[in-house]
């Protein structure tokens, strides 16, 4: 099927009622820039689209360009998913001011793209209005500490954030010294998981100061990191002081055995109710 084909088919799934009742999923659809080019008129009339899945598909900047007038009249998403696609700075410059309409939105998938400093310093003010988010994933982007600068104020202000993936970046002790203010405000926070980054002592320095103050969290993973003996002491000083958490995930740093029994013997004395993955 050629490209002015694939955005004449979709548009006709949603002439037949997919898109009208309030959600449109077209994942898996090679959607791509001349796709989009088809698809932006028809999706410009979904005013009371709740629920917006357009994963895995070639979304780049060109895609983004004429999609993103059609979005900015999308205010009722609740559920917005880009994930493994192509959007990069440019993307991002064309779709933020539509995703600064998006208020009600509570999820919001960016996974697997190409989000860079620049990407989130686009993204920043948009996100900022998403009070309602609950779920925020940016997994395995490129997001680095000059990036976390940008998005940290933005963080900041989405008190109701329950989950947000940040695994598989460049998160180091810099990146968590700009975040460590934004992720002590939310206390709603179930889940933060940074799996796959540069995480070491000097970055739990950074984050230890915050932990106990995200009351509702219950997950915390850090696996496939740089965290060694030191900052395991660090982080052990929060540990004892949050009373949520249930599990915490170490798998793959350069811990020794003989303090991982030392770090399973206290929090069995002191949190007894912390799983630990070692």
């Amino acid at each position: 099927m050629n490209e002015k084909n694939v955005g004449k088919v979709a548009v006709e799934k949603m002439k037949h009622g997919n898109g009208y009742d309030g959600s449109l999923c077209l994942n898996f659809h090679q959607l791509n820039a001349t796709a989009c080019y088809y698809l932006a008129p028809a999706l410009k009339n979904m005013t009371a689209l709740t629920v917006l899945n357009l994963c895995e598909n070639q979304l780049n900047a060109t895609a983004c360009y004429y999609l993103a007038p059609a979005l900015k009249n999308t205010t009722a998403l609740t559920v917005l998913n880009l994930c493994e696609n192509q959007l990069d700075a440019t993307a991002c410059y064309y779709l933020a001011p539509a995703l600064k309409n998006m208020t009600a939105l509570t999820v919001l998938n960016l996974c697997e793209n190409q989000l860079d400093a620049t990407a989130c310093y686009h993204l920043a003010p948009a996100l900022k209005n998403m009070k309602n988010l609950r779920e925020l994933d940016l997994y395995l982007n490129r997001i680095d500490a000059t990036a976390c600068y940008h998005l940290a104020p933005a963080l900041k202000n989405m008190t109701a954030l329950k989950y947000i993936y940040l695994q598989s970046n460049k998160i180091d002790a810099t990146a968590c010294y700009y975040l460590a203010p934004a992720l002590g405000n939310l206390i709603a926070l179930k889940s933060l998981d940074m799996d796959h980054n540069q995480i070491d002592a000097t970055a739990c320095y950074h984050l230890v100061s915050i932990l106990p103050n995200m009351s509702a969290l219950k997950t915390l993973n850090f696996d496939n990191n740089y965290i060694d003996v030191h900052g395991c002491e660090v982080l052990l000083s929060a540990l004892v002081r949050m009373s949520g958490l249930q599990d915490l995930y170490l798998w793959n740093n350069p811990i020794d055995v003989n303090y991982k029994r030392i770090m399973r013997s206290f929090l069995k004395k002191n949190a007894k109710r912390v799983d630990l993955h070692i």
